[in-house]
């Protein structure tokens, strides 16, 4: 298109007047176009067994082994990491709290299931024994759970010196005033530990006797249990967090990487098919078809920028249009 071309064709657009071509008019026979005899289309066709699909094996192809660096450094790398030691001792703290709430809740259920087998007579005095050792327990719960965690995060879990027996060169200060600090947490610890064993056995002494004695020994055993859970939650506690920091570790300990397993080829088995015989269609009626047939008339014309004549105004088109439903119907 010339520039002048194009100018008039904007001006045109701007009074409402199209550049684009006028369609051409045809003339359609519609009735004729609509008859079955002019179709390729044999219903009776669909009455034969197709052909059965073969199966067939794919093979995905897999990915090698591969790591992936992630380059850190500077101060970030001095946030993150005083920011993880500090999320470490919280997070132990919190999940070990979460744990103890559970694991004393089951064995409070099951002194209670226990006792509910002893005498109502045995009951009452055995009551405030527990009475008042919950409370000693707690309050040696309370006492004993942060020095442990203090003392975690200086020496590690599990503590590689209980009985502080590897004691430092004085030549080196710093370590010998940690090692100090520990000694000092494993001291109050024992003295704790021993108290707290005092404490139950005194409760208990008065209870062994007589009717009493089977829910004494009950409730030693009971005492015991809860003092090995909550060993064993703070236990759990740390397991999770360095399972955790374990994953991190690389990001934050000045190897950033993270290595990505292979992934082996793999075969998929696509089964073979044999498609279903279609039933035979009737024949459609004449009314039905003629309605089909200006229906695909409105598309042939439209995709052929034609416009429909009445006869003998423009060039017949009827053959053109016939054998395009045939071409439409075998390849749909």
């Amino acid at each position: 298109m010339t520039r002048n071309s194009f100018l008039l064709c904007f001006v045109a657009f701007g009074l409402g007047v199209s550049c684009a071509p006028r369609p051409k008019l045809v003339y359609v026979d519609i009735e004729r176009a609509a008859l079955p005899s002019e179709s390729n289309f044999n219903p009776r066709s669909l009455s034969t067994r197709p052909a059965p699909i073969p199966g067939k094996t794919s093979e995905i192809g897999g990915l090698p082994k591969r790591v992936v660096s992630f380059p850190v450094s500077g101060d970030p790398l001095r946030e993150a990491r005083a920011v993880m030691a500090k999320s470490e001792q919280d997070a132990v703290r919190e999940i070990a709290q979460r744990l103890s709430k559970t694991y004393l809740s089951e064995v409070n259920d099951l002194f209670e299931k226990k006792k509910r087998e002893i005498e109502p007579l045995q009951r009452e005095s055995l009551d405030k024994v527990f009475i008042e050792l919950r409370k000693r327990f707690e309050v040696y719960a309370e006492r004993r759970g942060p020095l442990l965690v203090v003392l975690a995060s200086k020496v590690g879990w599990p503590d590689p010196d209980p009985g502080s027996l590897i004691e430092p060169d004085e030549s080196n200060p710093r370590r010998l005033g940690a090692f100090k600090v520990a000694k000092s947490l494993r001291e109050q610890i024992k003295a704790l530990d021993t108290q707290y064993d005092k404490d139950i056995k005194g409760l208990f002494a008065s209870q062994k006797a007589g009717a009493e004695q089977a829910m004494a020994d009950l409730s030693l055993q009971i005492e015991e249990l809860r003092a090995k859970k909550l060993e064993v939650a703070e236990a759990e506690a740390r397991k999770q967090v360095e399972s955790t920091r374990d994953q991190i570790h690389s990001l934050v300990v000045g190897d950033p990487s993270v290595t990505l397993d292979s992934v082996p080829k793999k075969e998929v088995a696509f089964p073979s098919a044999s498609p279903r015989v279609l039933p035979r269609l009737q024949p459609i009626a004449h009314d039905s078809s003629l309605q089909e047939a200006k229906a695909d008339l409105a598309v042939w014309l439209a995709q052929n920028r034609y416009e429909l004549a009445p006869k003998g105004r423009a060039r017949d088109a009827t053959k053109d249009f016939i054998e395009w439903r045939n071409r439409k119907v075998i390849g749909r």
